[in-house]
Parts: structure tokens; C-alpha cells; sequence
């Protein structure tokens, strides 16, 4: 399985804290998006700018997401 898109973005700027930081949100905001597997839709530009990570995989970890929910 894919390594967790959250957990990709903050290994990429050196972990949560620095990630939360460089995104104008809470530590306790990563660690929720992290538990969920994917950053809400309207604050993957600034995760996939800040992490330098194709903002293309971010939808599709949030298009994953989705669908797992309606189908459980």
C-alpha cells in the first residue's frame, strides 16, 4: 500500500511541526488529516506547494478516500 499522502508531505518538509507551520495550520490539524488519509480538497494547494509534492496526488488520495467512505 501507498505510504499515507500526509505523512509523505511532512517527511518531505522535516515532519508535522514544520509542515503545520509553513501551511498557517494547527499540529493537531495534520495529525487529523494523517489519521484520515488525505488533506481536505480546499487546502491541497498550499500542502502540495509547501511539500512539493504533485498536487494530482493529493486529489487522488482524497478521490480514494471518498470512495472508501461510501462504500463501507
Amino acid at each position: 500500500m501507498d505510504q499515507n499522502i500526509v505523512t509523505r508531505a511532512a517527511d518531505a518538509v522535516g515532519g508535522k511541526s514544520p509542515l503545520a507551520k509553513a501551511v498557517g495550520f494547527s499540529y493537531q490539524a495534520i495529525q487529523q488529516w494523517e489519521q484520515a488519509g488525505y488533506v481536505p480538497p480546499k487546502r491541497i494547494p498550499a500542502v502540495a506547494a509547501a511539500s512539493g509534492i504533485d498536487i494530482a496526488e493529493f486529489y487522488a488520495a482524497y478521490q480514494r478516500a471518498s470512495a472508501a467512505k461510501e462504500a463501507a
